[in-house]
């Protein structure tokens, strides 16, 4: 939300110029900000998302008060920083965070030699496991060891 704290490593097109050429240079550098949050979008198509704001780490690529986007994809690690963390906001993390007891149906998707465990929810559906097991060729001869496999 507009108001809170997001700290997260993000990348930043860093410019650098030789003093002796004066030709300047850009490399994308993986960078950690703490970022005094604006704005929140989701993108949908790409499963991102954005979260603009002020940085409020000095460090050496990016200055105090600069503006950036980090773009937050999943499995990704950040921290939250509020200043009151309220009944509200904890029930809502903990509802999310809790898969198992919100998921309607558990499902086994199957195919030859591989199966995938997953959990179904309302918003998402999560695989828990995938279990792979070698399954014979079938052979010229008649050999049975494909249909043990199976």
């Amino acid at each position: 939300l507009p108001g809170d704290k997001m700290k997260c490593r993000t990348q930043r097109k860093v410019q650098s110029e030789n003093a002796a050429t004066g030709v300047t240079t850009s490399v994308k550098k993986v960078i950690t900000v703490i970022l005094d949050v604006q704005t929140v979008d989701f993108d949908t198509q790409v499963g991102q998302l954005r979260i603009k704001g002020t940085n409020t780490l000095e460090s050496e690529n990016i200055k105090m008060g600069a503006s950036h986007t980090a773009e937050i994809e999943v499995h990704m690690k950040l921290s939250i920083m509020k200043e009151c963390w309220d009944a509200v906001f904890l029930d809502r993390l903990q509802e999310c965070t809790d898969v198992s007891a919100k998921a309607d149906v558990a499902a086994v998707i199957m195919q030859e030699g591989i199966a995938h465990l997953c959990l179904v929810t309302p918003n998402m559906t999560i695989v828990k496991q995938r279990i792979e097991v070698n399954i014979p060729r079938k052979r010229k001869c008649g050999s049975s060891s494909h249909d043990k496999g199976l």
